[in-house]
């Protein structure tokens, strides 16, 4: 039998903020879904060369990076716009913060990555009993 699963979430304090205010509250990608984004990075372009058509493929890490950002962070804390207030957490605002700040990206992906370690460990141990 089949049964779907609720989504995980956990927060994560960020620890290039020395007050340890700032947090973001990162969801766990189904499978699924991470395909889905790669899918949606991936590129294939046709065009004529000479007297064939040439298929190229690519992958664009840009909007990987955007849909991991947009996808993975469900809510925040300690984040203040350029006038010291609380930033909202949306779609537009976690791409400035990620244009922002260059590490940005990279402590989301170890977030997700512990926090997929967790769900994984978790179902094995629901399986053996």
């Amino acid at each position: 039998m089949l049964k779907l699963t609720a989504k995980r979430k956990k927060w994560f304090v960020l620890p290039q903020d020395e007050s340890e205010e700032t947090k973001v509250e990162i969801v766990h990608l189904k499978p699924g879904e991470v395909a889905e984004i790669d899918e949606k990075a991936n590129s294939v372009v046709g065009k004529q060369s000479g007297d064939e058509f040439v298929t190229e493929v690519g992958f664009s890490m840009g909007i990987r990076r955007r849909e991991i950002i947009k996808r993975s962070i469900a809510d925040w804390a300690g984040f203040l716009d350029l006038k010291g207030r609380p930033l909202v957490c949306n779609e537009s605002n976690k791409l400035k913060v990620m244009n922002e700040y260059e590490w940005f990206y990279d402590q989301i992906e170890e977030f997700r990555t512990t926090l997929t370690d967790e769900v994984e460990a978790d179902e094995e141990g629901a399986e053996k009993n």
